[in-house]
């Protein structure tokens, strides 16, 4: 995320500090707003007459106009913050390693990877699912409103976390789940974090949202330990879609018909999911170490595109394990099960808590 003058051009993350005048940007998929806080994804050089005109994304130029913020990171690295005129996208900032000298003028060529700012709250669902009791199951405020005051304060920081930490649909996808429950298994929110997060917060004066989210954490770590009803075990985590920070909930439970031979236990999952363009949906999946099936319910009816592309990676995913198995798309009103009610229909103490 640093850039250095007369080097090679260099990926950076820009925040918008004040939009232009035409706040609109034309991008291949369509028209987007530039909201003060966005976040733009840059690749900054040095200005040049030979300059080719980009294949992609958006070209423009600008003029440093400030220099703040000169610090050092958790590695002992001197960085500055540089705030530049453009021409396209009004005032912006990023950090730097070396900054180049107030008046010093740059191209840059956006990226269409725009995510806005500041993370927003959930949309109405659909009401398809039961609401927890348990606020936390549903949405988890604290750690939405921390990343938003990173975000502004420290953004290379914040969206560290969100693309290394937090669970995502990227390539650090299982790495990021992997680490989140390690630390729910015994190391606290500083262990998934880092005390770099913890730092950041606390010079910002937030020591009473610090407190909540140690709280939040140790009320996860109990509804992913605490059985429920009808042998049903919860996995609740945050997963960060590009704009907004969900809880995704996946209920699971073990069944063996042979407790003597252990290779024919086998696990039945159930994630239920709001999504955005095709409405409610349930995946309920059966699967042992022969044999994967799974039936992905909607109530709506799913495009052919969607159906394809989940196929592809059901499929993709049974060659790269070796194991036989079959996807069935349903479409049903409502949904035969329901893995929420079923969980909470015992006693548990943490809706007590």
């Amino acid at each position: 995320t640093f850039t250095a003058l007369n080097e090679q051009p260099t990926l950076v993350t820009a925040t918008v500090q004040q939009p232009p005048l035409n706040s609109t940007i034309e991008w291949t998929s369509g028209s987007k707003n530039i909201l003060t806080g966005a976040q733009l994804a840059l690749i900054v050089s040095t200005p040049s007459e030979s300059e080719p005109t980009p294949k992609s994304g958006i070209a423009t130029t600008g003029t440093v106009i400030g220099l703040s913020g000169a610090s050092k990171s958790s590695t002992g690295t001197s960085m500055t913050t540089l705030h530049v005129q453009t021409v396209a996208f009004g005032s912006i900032s990023y950090v730097s390693t070396s900054p180049p000298q107030v008046g010093s003028h740059l191209s840059f060529l956006a990226l269409e990877d725009l995510q806005q700012f500041p993370l927003s709250t959930l949309p109405p669902g659909s009401n398809a699912f039961k609401t927890s009791p348990i606020p936390i199951m549903a949405e988890w405020e604290n750690l939405r409103d921390a990343m938003n005051v990173l975000l502004a304060k420290y953004p290379a920081q914040a969206l560290s976390i969100l693309n290394q930490r937090i669970p995502s649909a990227n390539s650090q996808l299982g790495a990021s789940l992997l680490f989140f429950l390690s630390a729910m298994n015994g190391g606290g929110l500083d262990k998934w974090l880092g005390q770099d997060f913890r730092s950041s917060l606390e010079n910002a004066g937030r020591h009473g949202m610090l407190a909540n989210l140690d709280d939040d954490f140790a009320t996860l770590a109990r509804i992913n330990s605490d059985p429920g009803g009808n042998d049903w075990k919860n996995l609740t985590f945050p997963f960060y879609d590009g704009a907004i920070l969900r809880q995704i909930k996946i209920f699971y439970r073990q069944r063996n018909k042979n407790p003597q031979k252990s290779d024919e236990e086998s696990t039945r999952f159930v994630i239920e999911l709001d999504l955005s363009k095709s409405g409610p949906a349930q995946l309920d999946g059966l699967f042992n170490k022969q044999h994967f099936d799974l039936v992905f319910r909607s109530q709506q009816v799913l495009p052919d595109d969607l159906k394809q592309h989940v196929l592809s990676i059901f499929h993709d995913n049974l060659e790269i394990t070796g194991i036989q198995g079959k996807l069935v798309f349903q479409r049903t009103i409502p949904f035969p099960v329901h893995p929420t009610e079923e969980w909470e229909n015992t006693k548990h103490d943490i809706l007590d808590a």
